[in-house]
């Protein structure tokens, strides 16, 4: 081997060592969409794996015009020894559109490391209260990074996101009791007076 062909090598295992020591996590995933629908308390949906949990791809959220929905997430990185993922994050469309970070949780051992926002952490998003009636298409995806757009690395079913179906329905309601007649009725109601007081007249005559 010629020494230029050393000295190209060995630049280019120093810039292969190099990235490997920059990035602070291998890998991203065991994913949980968390919602909280009208104040009912914090349910976690699987995005890559098979719990006990509903699945976030085949649930149907249902609410009425007005009700909330608020979106958290939790998500796992594993870690390089004594090195950590700068933060990890959960974004949405769909039904609005926002992100939020997800905050540290704890170490769950094996270099693993457990970032999540649930209704007790505050913060969570109400994607639902401002959502006219109609059918909604929720898409989500989370990541990790080292920094602002450092070592990204995505956790989003492969680029084409999970995805959640939200139905929002108008509020119908009966008239109350005591309310006012419709037109309709005034008018039957009037002509039936009429009729009555014409009888009451020949009557009298």
């Amino acid at each position: 081997m010629g020494e230029d062909m050393r000295k190209i090598l060995l630049v280019a295992l120093v810039t292969i060592g190099m990235s490997l020591s920059a990035q602070a996590f291998t890998w991203i995933g065991i994913g949980y969409v968390i919602l909280n629908v009208n104040g009912g308390g914090d349910t976690y949906y699987d995005t890559d794996q098979a719990t006990g949990n509903p699945d976030f791809n085949t649930t149907t959220i249902t609410i009425n015009v007005g009700q909330s929905i608020l979106i958290g997430g939790e998500v796992a990185t594993n870690e390089r020894t004594g090195n950590s993922a700068n933060g990890a994050n959960i974004a949405w469309s769909g039904a609005g559109a926002g992100n939020e970070t997800l905050p540290y949780d704890h170490d769950s051992g094996g270099n693993d490391v457990v970032w999540d926002r649930t209704s007790g952490d505050g913060g969570m998003a109400d994607i639902g209260s401002g959502l006219s009636a109609g059918t909604y298409t929720l898409s989500v995806y989370m990541w990790a990074d080292d920094g602002p757009g450092i070592n990204a690395e995505y956790h989003g079913n492969g680029g084409a996101n999970y995805r959640a179906t939200i139905v929002v329905n108008e509020v119908t309601s009966d008239s109350p009791p005591g309310a006012a007649p419709e037109p309709g009725t005034l008018s039957l109601a009037a002509v039936a007076g009429l009729v009555f007081l014409g009888l009451r007249r020949r009557l009298k005559g």
